[in-house]
């Protein structure tokens, strides 16, 4: 084999490297395989908080990593994004749209049918029994268009279930076959060694090799259980690179997560589309890849970061601040990322003008265009205005790229299974609640059942108070904020990353240095290519390719404005979720404001900025994930926290008129006619000169208006939000000043023995 385990101290650092034979002191020895061929678990995801691999693995169901993978491995560039698109997303979604409008045709016409039959045009009637059915979809209504209907719809829903299983299953195909040929290779190195800890030799039986591919099968599938290692070294999951460390936040959650769900219910590794197995690939790769191979490039289209950094840097060395020259320093991926967001609002748009979906028009696409506008003003502001050279406009495309596209979407599947959670303790505590309060006696039975429902709902008040917290807290706070994090620490960067790690062009793509945040502790200078005696003088390309110093405020900055566009990028994703959420244009234009007044998560993005510099920057190894997020995580939760609650407080305030006492009060028959004929007008399937709501339709089952008390409810709890943004403004200010001085000190201590200056 042409590849040779290579094990280097940068590459102990941060994780990747071989597991070298301590007695022999070998460096181009790996360690005997202690996981089914490999060096390091498949449960060793998030072992080591300063590996990025681990996060581009759950990203996009690992699509990202596993393309990075296949390239340094065989040289395989993935078949250009416009099929994948078009495959994966554009015909699933075109079949899935035209089930969608068929299902909504045939509910017209049993809407249609049943208004009708519940009120007849000569003014017979009404007969509101038709209604009397749970859905619309599932009564059989008389109308022989409903049959063609029912059958397309079988044939369309078929066609796209079928599609979706083909695809899903020539994915898992691929992934099989990648990692049989990164077993195969593992077992060419180590021909020459024992059977390893998990009984797979190096030997080519006919059983063996049955038992490698079921595992292999097990590890690649797009759902399903893999039997954990039964030597599974519960401290770091056979990443020795993290023997050394505990970890921080996240590896903490995650090795409590994994063995709550994985090891003591099952003693299996949970897999979704072979993501745990394609971070352990890639983990495996960087040690099978030779080192010249091994460079910083960009994901996707694998351009290494010397082919655009001198651009970069020449922008920012002559000050160029036109946007064409900012433009064309772009690297092929953020050109690329631009291209396709014109692309999507030109489609987008096209199918708005067409009426093709009454629920997005010309003025839903204006409302997209608002949000996106918002988020664009708010980083001119905030980047091109004042710091357009601190960081370039290359990373800014990336960083709101990687907001909008990953950071949301895990987070909208985190915070749907942590809500969950949240949910069924929520009932559990309340189930206990009422048990207590029953077994003590609390309860007078000699009441009705009314007054007894009204004491209960009175007393426990408070789980509305903890259901609020729990989801202000955990639910949205926590995964947001680490979301945010980590779709920011996806991005690798020259612009944010420490000087060491930044390539010099001169010396050409392959003088990468691949240091961890654990080596740069102890990297005081920070410095870039070159040596200190260069004059500073000239551009890149005649000073060998050397960059200029950056100062550590202006690489400070850099990481400021990184992670405020990450989280810009998530606001204006989420923004679009929640502005969409109604069909009135109304509600959406004033849902968009509501949600502009503040940038919640561009200042808490701020607040963790000031973190990541201390432990960057500053080389405080003290400051880690949780001590980064905590400031960012009390701010969100306490906004969100006061909002939920208000109408919480609201519901106590109004507890006695839960529980109706006077059963007369409302006539239910009446109530009934006019929610029926009202819904049947709008739908515009009777005669409305036959048919009226009666003259006290507003007065019964309507919304009542808001009591003194709960005006002053929702003002409080808007002003106590309000005050939260508020202290976490002020707090910015202060840290960031207090972190400008030591940056500026770290500075100066930096010219005493150089006579290059910093930009």
């Amino acid at each position: 084999s042409s590849y040779q385990r290579r094990a280097s101290p940068a590459g102990a650092a941060v994780g990747t490297s071989a597991q070298v034979d301590s007695a022999s002191g070998d460096a181009g020895t790996r360690r005997r395989p202690r996981y089914r061929n490999f060096s390091t678990s498949v449960c060793a995801l998030f072992s080591n908080p300063g590996r990025r691999s681990d996060c581009c693995s759950i990203a996009l169901c690992g699509v990202l990593q596993a393309d990075r993978n296949r390239y340094l491995l065989l040289d395989q560039r993935p078949p250009p994004w416009w099929r994948r698109l078009l495959v994966w997303v554009a015909l699933p979604f075109a079949l899935f749209v035209a089930d969608q409008q068929i299902l909504n045709r045939i509910q017209n016409i049993q809407i249609s049918t049943k208004c009708q039959q519940a009120f007849p045009d000569d003014g017979s009637g009404p007969y509101l029994d038709v209604f009397n059915s749970t859905t619309a979809i599932d009564v059989y209504v008389e109308n022989p268009a409903l049959t063609d209907l029912r059958i397309a719809h079988i044939g369309v829903f078929s066609a796209l279930l079928i599609f979706v299983v083909v695809l899903l299953a020539r994915a898992a195909s691929h992934r099989f076959n990648f990692r049989s040929q990164i077993i195969s290779k593992l077992r060419d190195l180590d021909s020459g060694a024992d059977a390893n800890d998990d009984g797979i030799g190096g030997g080519n039986s006919a059983r063996t090799d049955r038992k490698i591919r079921s595992e292999i099968r097990s590890a690649t599938r797009t759902c399903g259980c893999l039997r954990a290692p039964d030597n599974l070294d519960n401290s770091n999951n056979g990443d020795d690179s993290a023997a050394s460390t505990s970890g921080d936040l996240c590896s903490c959650l995650w090795r409590t997560v994994s063995a709550m769900f994985c090891r003591v219910c099952c003693g299996c590794w949970c897999e979704c589309c072979g993501m745990c197995a394609t971070a352990q690939e890639g983990r495996e790769i960087e040690l099978l890849v030779p080192a010249d191979k091994m460079q910083r490039m960009d994901y996707v289209t694998f351009q290494p970061f010397s082919a655009y950094l001198p651009a970069l840097e020449d922008i920012r060395r002559t000050r160029n601040g036109k946007l064409l020259s900012h433009w064309r320093a772009m690297s092929d991926l953020a050109t690329v990322l631009m291209k396709w967001i014109g692309l999507v609002l030109l489609i987008l748009g096209i199918y708005a003008l067409t009426s093709i979906d009454a629920s997005f028009t010309y003025k839903n696409m204006g409302v997209l265009l608002a949000t996106l506008f918002q988020s664009f003003v708010l980083l001119y502001l905030l980047y091109w205005k004042w710091h357009r050279f601190d960081i370039s406009l290359d990373a800014v495309v990336k960083f709101f790229a990687a907001g909008f596209l990953f950071s949301t979407s895990s987070a909208i599947i985190i915070e749907m299974l942590v809500s969950l959670g949240v949910s069924l303790v929520t009932a559990i505590i309340g189930f206990f609640a009422v048990i207590i309060e029953v077994g003590f006696g609390s309860l007078d039975d000699s009441r009705n059942s009314k007054e007894v429902l009204k004491t209960l709902i009175k007393d426990n008040i408070w789980l509305g108070v903890v259901f609020a917290l729990l989801n202000a807290f955990v639910v949205a706070s926590l995964t947001e904020e680490l979301c945010k994090y980590f779709g920011f620490w996806m991005v690798d960067h020259p612009d944010v990353m420490g000087e060491n790690d930044t390539p010099s062009s001169g010396n050409g793509a392959n003088a990468i240095s691949r240091k961890s945040n654990a080596d740069q502790e102890d990297d005081k200078e920070f410095t870039i290519g070159g040596d200190d005696n260069d004059d500073g003088t000239g551009s890149p390309g005649e000073r060998g390719g050397d960059v200029a110093r950056r100062n550590l405020n202006s690489k400070g900055v850099a990481v400021t404005i990184a992670m405020v566009c990450t989280a810009v990028g998530f606001a204006c994703c989420e923004n679009l979720k929640y502005v969409f959420s109604s069909e009135d244009i109304g509600t959406e234009i004033g849902t968009l404001v509501a949600r502009s007044i503040f940038p919640v998560h561009a200042l808490a993005a701020a607040i963790q900025s000031i973190g990541v510099c201390r432990r960057d920057l500053e080389g405080d190894a003290s400051h880690q994930l949780g001590r980064i997020i905590f400031p960012a995580w009390m701010l969100h939760g306490c906004f969100d926290f006061f909002l939920m609650l208000s109408p919480v407080l609201m519901a106590m305030n109004h507890s006695d008129e839960i529980v109706s006492d006077d059963d007369d009060a409302i006539n239910t028959e009446e109530i009934r006619y006019n929610t029926y004929v009202t819904a049947c007008l709008e739908h515009g399937s009777i005669d409305g000169t036959v048919w009226q709501p009666t003259d006290d339709a507003d007065n019964t089952g309507g919304d009542e208006e808001l009591s003194e008390v709960d005006v002053i409810i929702s003002a409080a709890m808007f002003g106590a939000s309000i005050l939260s943004v508020v202290i976490g403004a002020v707090y910015y200010l202060v840290l960031s000043r207090r972190q400008k001085r030591r940056l500026g000190s770290l500075d100066m201590a930096r010219l005493e023995g150089s006579t290059t200056g910093l930009v």
